[in-house]
């Protein structure tokens, strides 16, 4: 079991007649609890810590310009923060950064 609280904000935005704008923020705060009492014999769990490949934020930012009526380009930025690859806190992922 994994408790994720969280908030996600996006904006759209027309800035010219043919340039679109989208931005997005997400603010996760991911926790594993304990096992209840009758099931902590069964697994091991990593109470307290960081569920995996969970970020506490994260930001895109992407545009689109209508070239005409048949095309279309764009292109954008994704930003995730710290975030862990297993749920033990042993291997941590830095800040990771992709564009297209």
């Amino acid at each position: 079991m994994v408790r994720v609280q969280g908030a996600r904000v996006g904006v759209t935005a027309q800035i010219l007649p043919r340039l679109q704008v989208f931005g997005g923020y997400a603010y996760l705060n991911g926790r594993i609890p304990g096992w209840p009492a009758r099931h902590r014999q069964r697994r091991r769990r990593h109470p307290g810590n960081v569920p995996l490949n969970t970020p506490k934020d994260s930001a895109s930012i992407w545009d689109h310009v209508h070239v005409n009526e048949t095309y279309e380009i764009g292109g954008g930025v994704f930003m995730s923060g710290q975030r862990y690859a297993n749920n033990q806190k042993r291997c941590r992922c830095r800040v990771t950064r992709a564009s297209t």
